[in-house]
């Protein structure tokens, strides 16, 4: 089941950086946003299929909107995936909050 609170970690050229995915599947549809590196990343066009999710977005920056994606699997209370925005991979991974 995808649905719940995730404290993550990222892979930044910063340094390893937490943060927060609140994920929920409706079907194959998925709702919720990401927060990290002091940004809240809002979940569009997201798809779910079985443990897999993706979705996709838009970050404001001082240099103008910066296109992303980001896909990854939930298994049992673990979430891991990758976000691609850039030109750059950025690699996470977390744990559902109890």
């Amino acid at each position: 089941m995808i649905d719940g609170t995730f404290e993550i970690t990222a892979e930044t050229p910063m340094g390893v950086k937490s943060g927060t995915a609140v994920l929920h599947a409706e079907g194959e549809t998925l709702t919720g946003s990401m927060s990290a590196l002091g940004m809240e990343l809002a979940v569009e066009n997201g798809r779910v299929q079985g443990d897999s999710f993706s979705f996709g977005g838009k970050l404001a920056t001082f240099v103008g909107p910066v296109v992303f994606t980001c896909g990854g699997v939930v298994k049992d209370d673990q979430i891991e995936g990758i976000v691609h925005a850039a030109g750059r991979d950025f690699a996470f991974k977390g744990r559902r909050k109890a």
